[in-house]
């Protein structure tokens, strides 16, 4: 191929040609670039020169030279459509830019006119299996084992590509003429006692084949065959277990898992297993439940320590079943005399049966009954438990009332705790969730904000901590606390996107969608969005490293999840968040007018603050003065000291001077001078570090420091892009990966709705309905999809409501909009969520009904257990202003009594949750600190911890209070000595 192009070329311009592309292959782009300039000021129109200098100028700055390669490598085609170098540079310039379809294409025309090209093949290669074109990788990949069967990547290669387009039979095939090369292999190489571990993934992967065949037989022959060859022991089991499983051996199977269970008796997976060969899977009588309880007896002999075998039996157990409660009394016993934390999330899953949540009830009863007593001990105990098993049982008391709804029982119960034990961070953790459930976020964020400083090395109060922050609408503090473990040598934002921390994107964008920021709002939410297109390309260089190091049992689950990436909970929450955004901006066009939010304001007074301390610039002085007009009598050599003579404004004249010419007073002087210079000097440069220094501390925590390169720190930009057209790439997906998803449904019929494509619209809505069939949302978009085709003009309306039509008598019979409307709303007059949807639909189709429909909505029988229902409802009258103003005011009296402690409906409350934290971190009851801001920050020249520190649990409440007494005998000792010098 070089060759070729260099022919065309006179003998010393084809010189330089191959010298230049041998310093392309060293990286040596300058070198190379200057040779292809020589070439092309003799010869202009040489395609090949062209478009190496197109890959050499993407190579060294792709993103500065983007434009200028593509359009080189566009002019050496036509200059030479034929070339098989200029369509390779095309497609690997393409492929630089991560457009891996057009490089394919690329490569497939460039390998037309040379098929046994070895570099171009594999390059193709990689390209149509990340495209996941898993038909035209398998050609590929015949064409390159064909060109060099005695490669083991190639043939490796063509077996994944068989497995990848569903052809097991033959995979297994070749994978098996592979592996009867390796013994005559081996037999060359010298003895190793190292274990192959290539070959070992190879017969697990051949296993995963049989398996997916169904050939069990095969399967546990070859396990037993090369069970000396695999390394990888649990694996080993697993399939054996599984294939034994299959088989009809059950006895052999429980023998394997039981292995895998002394192994790590936490797995899940094979905890099922083992009940499944034992048959004790599905509905239990009571003889598979008298089993199940010996089976799991005997297995916490043998791990005590497991709490997978405790909890195992106690989610497959009935509640009434004779071990039941013996078996749950134990763990808890072990759970708070251990003092864990976690013991209450390892119980959720019992709260799916009233059953055991009154057993739970009736023992933490008991525990707090026991350990309160002057004898303080659990029932039927002979020894004292510890000081600090109450606490646990406490905890986890107020967790389990928290769960049932009775917030006010679990604040009494959780603020009890505290008084006890006020250095404890799960506490005020708990007490933290526990006003997130009662609707006080701010409050929920100050409490969790106090658990954090309870221990600052914490990462996972921390996270919490921001979290919180977040939802309670507050970026500015979020970000200055997630600064707190960023890299020191980044910037908290980059660093955070390095690590593509979704997490923490989401809920800012989240929150700044609720302040109103939408352009904010955009910025962070498509971060998550990037984020899965940066996990989809790094998936590139894997392709033939995989294949090199015979990891095709990972390669295999990477190309799934390359599949199903877009099933992650993250995106999925952050693109329907999008299209939220999207859609509020179609409907409001004045929203995409770029305005300065608070952060930008922020920033503003940031740098004004710093421009002011740093204090203006000296002014240019010219210090061109004759030095023996200065001192003429002196000689001016060099030495240690620097002695000022004077001063020219605010510059100083320095003379370097022999000390021998200066008299022992001039000397002493000129000391003193100089080292009060050196003072003014540094205190200087101390006021200028900061001012600086606290100019960057403001911006840090307003969350304005960007990256330098980012030319749109605010997303302003994005707020020109068509809403609806970003709205609708999103909802595709969506409805792609996620086809059982109720919100992806929904969201892809708002965007649907507003472009006009009924039809798309009808499709999102059926599938809505086809996931869940009552649910009132879907219920919504049916009567608004219908709507909007009855308002449409009359050309469109009369087509789209011939291909409507069917579907439209399908889902709704005979019936007008209203009455379909009205029937729903008597058929679901006791849900909250269902009678408001019914609501909403009234005053879309029947206006003037409104108003006497609103009691269907505060009627006794009509409620929720969620508080979000309540608020939705709220809102839903207070936006009517005077029409709902009295069902409004009996809505909030019924919520007040419903949800006791949440500030929407109790005014009176919006505070109270605050009024313990702002004590404990030393401040008044009746503070000043508002909800959601934080405490005055204390003197960063304090040797002492800050008034909101406390100290972790660990070093218990006397640590606690000596640290108080030394802090009050401090202020004391200092306001005496105030008075004696006063």
């Amino acid at each position: 191929m070089m060759d070729s192009a260099a022919a065309k070329l006179p003998q010393r311009e084809g010189s330089i040609f191959k010298g230049m592309i041998k310093a392309y292959d060293d990286k040596e782009y300058k070198k190379a670039l200057s040779s292809a300039d020589l070439i092309l000021a003799g010869f202009p129109n040489h395609a090949e020169t062209l478009a190496m200098k197109g890959l050499i100028l993407s190579s060294q700055d792709h993103a500065a030279h983007k434009k200028e390669a593509l359009d080189l490598a566009k002019e050496a085609i036509k200059q030479d459509i034929r070339s098989l170098l200029c369509w390779h540079v095309f497609g690997m310039i393409h492929r630089t830019d991560k457009n891996y379809t057009e490089a394919a294409r690329c490569f497939q025309v460039a390998i037309r006119s040379d098929p046994s090209n070895l570099r171009i093949l594999n390059d193709l290669a990689q390209c149509q299996v990340q495209i996941r074109d898993y038909p035209g990788f398998l050609r590929t990949r015949h064409a390159l084992m064909t060109a060099q069967p005695t490669q083991k990547q190639n043939w490796l290669g063509f077996v994944v590509a068989l497995h990848l387009v569903g052809q097991r039979q033959k995979a297994l095939e070749a994978c098996n003429a592979y592996l009867g090369t390796i013994p005559a292999t081996k037999k060359e190489l010298p003895p190793s006692s190292e274990p192959d571990v290539e070959q070992s993934e190879l017969f697990l992967y051949k296993v995963q084949l049989q398996v997916e065949l169904e050939r069990w037989a095969e399967a546990l022959q070859t396990l037993d065959q090369q069970e000396a060859d695999i390394i990888d022991k649990p694996v080993w089991l697993q399939q054996r277990a599984l294939v034994l499983f299959k088989l009809g051996r059950l006895q052999d199977a429980e023998v394997c898992y039981r292995e895998l269970i002394d192994f790590n008796s936490e797995c899940h997976a094979d905890h099922y297993g083992l009940q499944e060969a034992l048959g004790l899977k599905g509905d239990l009588t009571p003889e598979k439940a008298d089993r199940m309880a010996a089976l799991y007896q005997d297995l916490r002999q043998k791990h005590p320590a497991s709490i997978t075998c405790f909890t195992m039996p106690l989610i497959a157990l009935p509640a009434s079943h004779p071990s039941f409660r013996p078996t749950l009394d134990c763990f808890l016993r072990r759970c708070f005399v251990k003092g864990m934390p976690a013991a209450f999330i390892e119980a959720k899953p019992l709260y799916a049966s009233p059953e055991k949540v009154a057993v739970i009830d009736e023992l933490l009863r008991g525990y707090v009954e026991g350990l309160t007593s002057p004898a303080q001990r659990f029932a039927g105990d002979d020894h004292e438990a510890g000081a600090a098993v109450i606490v646990f049982v406490w905890l986890f008391q107020a967790q389990h009332l928290d769960r049932r709804g009775l917030f006010q029982e679990a604040l009494a119960v959780i603020e009890g705790a505290i008084r006890h034990t006020p250095t404890m961070l799960d506490l005020l953790a708990c007490k933290s969730r526990i006003a997130k459930h009662c609707g006080d976020v701010k409050a929920a964020a100050q409490w969790m904000d106090a658990a954090r400083r309870m221990d600052l090395a914490d990462r996972s109060a921390n996270t919490n901590s921001v979290k919180y922050w977040l939802r309670a609408d507050e970026p500015v503090v979020a970000a200055r606390l997630v600064a707190l473990f960023a890299k020191q040598d980044s910037e908290a934002h980059e660093h955070l996107c390095d690590m593509q921390c979704m997490w923490y994107f989401l809920e800012k964008g989240r929150a700044h969608h609720r302040m109103g920021e939408y352009s904010m709002a955009l910025k962070s939410l498509r971060l998550v969005d990037k984020f899965l297109g940066e996990m989809i390309d790094d998936q590139f260089e894997f392709h033939n490293y995989c294949l090199r190091k015979c990891t095709l049992r990972a390669y295999m689950q990477m190309l799934d999840l390359g599949q199903s990436i877009y099933t992650n909970r993250y995106w999925m929450a952050a693109a329907v968040e999008l299209i939220k955004v999207y859609c509020d901006l179609a409907d409001r066009p004045e929203l995409r007018t770029p305005r300065k939010s608070p952060a930008e304001l922020a920033r503003e007074a940031a740098e004004e603050a710093a421009k002011k301390a740093q204090g203006p610039a000296p002014a240019p002085f010219d210090l061109d003065l004759d030095l023996d007009l200065v001192c003429p009598a002196r000689q001016r050599t060099h030495w240690d000291g620097v002695i000022p003579m004077g001063a020219v404004g605010r510059w100083v004249v320095a003379v370097a001077a022999s000390p021998e010419d200066l008299s022992p007073e001039e000397r002493k002087k000129a000391k003193l001078r100089a080292k009060q210079a050196e003072k003014r000097k540094a205190k200087k440069e101390d006021h200028d570090t900061a001012a600086t220094a606290a100019a960057a501390a403001l911006l840090e925590e307003s969350s304005l420091k960007t990256s330098k390169t980012d030319e749109d720190p605010y997303g302003h930009k994005l707020l020109a892009l068509d809403p609806l057209a970003e709205a609708a790439r999103l909802a595709k997906l969506l409805e792609e990966h996620s086809p059982r998803s109720l919100e992806a449904r929904l969201a892809a019929f708002e965007v649907s709705l507003r472009r006009g494509k009924y039809l798309l619209a009808l499709r999102s809505v059926r599938g809505a309905l086809a996931v869940a069939p009552e649910s009132p949302d879907a219920h919504c978009a049916l009567i608004r999809l219908f709507h909007s085709v009855d308002q449409a003009s009359p050309a469109v309306a009369g087509r789209v409501a011939e291909l409507l039509g069917p579907h439209r008598a399908e889902l709704m019979g005979q019936q007008s909009l209203a009455q379909f409307n009205r029937a729903w709303m008597g058929r679901h007059g006791t849900s909250m969520p269902s009678v408001l949807a019914g609501l909403r639909m009234v005053g879309l189709v029947e206006a003037e009904a409104e108003a006497a429909a609103l009691g269907q909505l505060v009627a006794p029988e009509c409620t929720s257990p969620k508080l979000a229902d309540w608020r939705h409802a709220h809102a839903y009258l207070a936006g009517l202003g005077t029409r709902g103003a009295a069902a409004l005011q009996e809505l909030v009296a019924r919520g007040a009594a419903r949800f006791p402690m949440a500030p929407l409906f109790v005014a009176a409350r919006a505070g109270a949750l605050t009024d313990d934290l702002l004590v404990l971190e030393g401040l008044p009851s009746g503070s000043t600190v508002a909800p959601g801001q934080t405490p005055p920050e204390e003197d960063d020249d304090a040797d002492e911890p800050p008034e909101e520190y406390i100290p972790i649990s660990a070093r218990g409440q006397a640590v606690y209070e000596r640290m108080q007494a030394a802090k009050a005998a401090a202020a004391a000792a200092a306001a005496a000595a105030a008075a004696g010098s006063s």
